[in-house]
């Protein structure tokens, strides 16, 4: 029973985690960056990103971890882990950069063990990819839709 009521909380807590995350990660980058960046320019944008993204990164993690110390349970991302098993870690790597934030792809490489790398290199490379994916996402609409300069 004490089994099920620890898996039952850390599945509670890993879902709160990763919509939070979510939440977050989709506001800064695709609602408060191209308002930085159409404002005060693209390395206001960029500099704007960069310290959000890790510093909110770094408290997830921090806690995400602690979390983990408390429940020593099996990995949180078993079916992620399964799903994506078929494809190279590297291509896995740059795809799950570009679509989650690098807290959730930090826990996942650390979790499944797929990466020898150490978590703080999984993190400053996915948010390397993810800020470079979403810097180009921005230049693009920038380019292709000129007057909502105008507005933002």
């Amino acid at each position: 029973m004490r089994k099920r009521v620890l898996w039952f909380r850390k599945f509670i807590l890993t879902a709160i985690g990763l919509l939070i995350d979510q939440l977050q990660s989709k506001f800064v980058r695709w609602f408060l960056f191209p308002l930085i960046c159409f404002k005060y320019g693209m390395l206001a944008g960029f500099l704007f990103l960069l310290v959000a993204t890790s510093l909110i990164g770094y408290f997830l993690l921090r806690a995400y971890f602690n979390e983990q110390r408390v429940l020593k349970d099996e990995a949180l991302f078993i079916l992620l882990t399964r799903l994506l098993s078929r494809f190279n870690r590297f291509f896995v790597l740059i795809f799950m950069s570009t679509q989650l934030s690098p807290v959730v792809l930090t826990a996942y490489f650390d979790s499944s063990k797929r990466l020898n790398w150490k978590p703080v290199t999984i993190f400053l490379v996915s948010l390397v990819i993810g800020m470079l994916y979403t810097l180009l996402v921005v230049l693009l609409l920038k380019k292709k839709f000129p007057w909502l300069s105008t507005y933002l």
